[in-house]
């Protein structure tokens, strides 16, 4: 949607809530995961539906940055259990991620 969109039957619709981390970083509210691949160069990802957007603007994203958001994680799973999984050791590598950068 445009904000000048001259078509009077279509409407914007409102900007999604957007939350700080301590650091001041903005935290994104995952709606839910849509698929999982695993990348040579980037190692696991989830494609990950943000709350207050289309499923258009889904990103891949490493296992790191959503590995806290684990109900989201275990519907995935749920659903679509042929779907690749990270590995024990791909999960400990991201848990360790995050906790150097929380330091």
């Amino acid at each position: 949607p445009s904000p000048t969109d001259p078509l009077l039957s279509q409407t914007n619709p409102p900007p999604p809530l957007i939350a700080f981390d301590d650091n001041g970083d903005v935290l994104w509210a995952v709606e839910s995961i849509l698929d999982s691949r695993r990348s040579p160069s980037r190692g696991f990802e989830y494609l990950v539906k943000w709350k207050g957007y289309s499923e258009d603007d889904a990103t891949w994203e490493p296992l790191y940055s959503v590995i806290r958001v684990r109900p989201s994680i275990l519907e995935f799973q749920r659903r679509f259990p042929q779907k690749p999984r990270p590995t024990p050791k791909e999960r400990r590598q991201a848990k360790e991620l995050i906790t150097e950068n929380d330091v």
